[in-house]
C-alpha cells in the first residue's frame, strides 16, 4: 500500500476501535444458498471466471530464472507457464499437439525443452516444436504451425495472471480497478517464493473467499491462535470494482495512539487482505505475503 494510504485506513481503524464498530455495508445482503449448491450456477461460473475470463496464479518469484516452469491445473484447464532463455514468461495449454499427451507435470527449473512422453514431440521453452521421430511422416503438419497452443499470460506488480482462453486480452491494470497501486508499493518483484502448500477441499470455490470477506469470526473460530493477535471485527473495508480490500488491526495497532503520524508503522500493526477477482486471496503481513 502506499504511505497515504496507510495512514488513511489507520485513521480508519482508530475510528471504529474507539467506537466499537467496523466498516459495514449499507444494509443487510441476503445470500441465497442455491448459490454455492446449483450445479447450474457453479458451470456458468466456471465457463465465465475460469474458462474466458483471466486469473492470478501467484507471485512472479514462482519463476524467477529462464527455464524455470510449472503447471497449473487449478481452473480445470491443464497449463504450462515456461520462462525462456531471454526472461520471457509465457503460457501454453499443456497438451501436445499430435495426441494430446500433458507434455509436463508439477514445476522445475534448469529446462531446455519439454517431450511428450507419448510420442517423443520435443517442444521448446517458447512453445515452439522443435523436434519430432520420424519427421519425414508429417512432412504435411508443419514445424512452425504445430508448436504448444499458446495462452494469454501477463505479469505486472511481480504477479501472474493467464487466461486458458487464447483469444482473450490481459490488461492487467483494467483488471484490478485501481487495486495496482496498492500492489505496485508492496514491490513484490523484489520477492523470493518460499513454499508452496497443497490442500484439496470438496467445496465450493466462493467458500474459500468468503473467508476472507469480514473478521467477524475471529474470537468464536479462532480463540486460541489468530484471536489472540487480532481486534476481532474492527477492519476497514475498501471495494475496486470486483475487487477489495480489507485492513484488519492487531492488538499491537494501540501502540500508535499518541505518536505522530508520519512515525506510524501502519503493515507492522496491521494485516492487509486482498481479494483479486476471482479467487485469488493476497495477504500481506509484516514480512510475507
Amino acid at each position: 500500500m502506499r504511505r497515504e494510504d496507510q495512514i488513511a485506513e489507520a485513521r480508519k481503524l482508530h475510528g471504529y476501535l474507539d467506537r466499537r464498530t467496523t466498516a459495514l455495508a449499507d444494509d443487510i445482503y441476503r445470500n441465497p444458498v442455491t448459490d454455492y449448491t446449483c450445479a447450474k450456477q457453479a458451470a456458468v461460473e466456471r465457463e465465465l471466471f475460469f474458462r474466458k475470463g483471466a486469473f492470478n496464479v501467484g507471485l512472479s518469484a514462482l519463476l524467477p530464472n529462464p527455464g524455470d516452469w510449472m503447471t497449473h491445473d487449478y481452473s480445470g484447464v491443464p497449463i504450462l507457464l515456461a520462462r525462456d532463455q531471454d526472461g520471457k514468461l509465457g503460457a501454453f495449454l499443456n497438451v501436445c499437439r499430435h495426441r494430446g499427451a500433458r507434455v509436463a507435470e508439477g514445476s522445475g527449473s534448469g529446462e531446455r525443452d519439454f517431450r511428450c512422453p507419448y510420442h517423443g514431440w520435443c517442444y521448446g521453452l517458447d512453445g515452439a516444436l522443435i523436434a519430432r521421430p520420424d519427421e519425414r511422416s508429417f512432412a504435411a503438419a508443419e514445424r512452425a504451425t504445430h508448436g504448444l497452443t499458446r495462452l494469454p499470460v501477463a505479469e505486472k506488480h511481480g504477479l501472474i495472471w493467464v487466461s486458458p482462453d487464447p483469444k482473450a486480452v490481459i490488461d492487467v491494470d483494467a483488471l484490478l480497478c485501481g487495486l495496482n497501486t496498492d500492489l505496485a508499493a508492496f514491490g513484490l518483484d523484489t520477492y523470493h517464493h518460499y513454499e508452496t502448500r497443497v490442500l484439496h477441499r470438496k467445496m465450493n470455490w466462493k467458500l474459500g473467499v468468503d473467508t476472507f470477506g469480514e473478521t467477524y469470526h475471529l474470537q468464536h473460530l479462532h480463540p486460541n491462535t489468530v484471536d489472540p493477535l487480532f481486534h476481532s471485527n474492527r477492519c476497514t473495508f475498501d471495494a475496486f470494482g470486483p475487487n477489495h480490500r480489507m485492513v484488519a488491526a492487531r492488538k499491537t495497532f494501540e501502540v500508535l495512539r499518541g505518536m505522530p503520524e508520519e512515525q506510524w508503522d501502519v503493515l507492522d500493526n496491521t494485516v492487509v487482505i486482498c481479494v483479486l477477482f476471482p479467487n485469488t486471496v493476497f495477504t500481506y503481513q509484516r514480512d510475507h505475503v
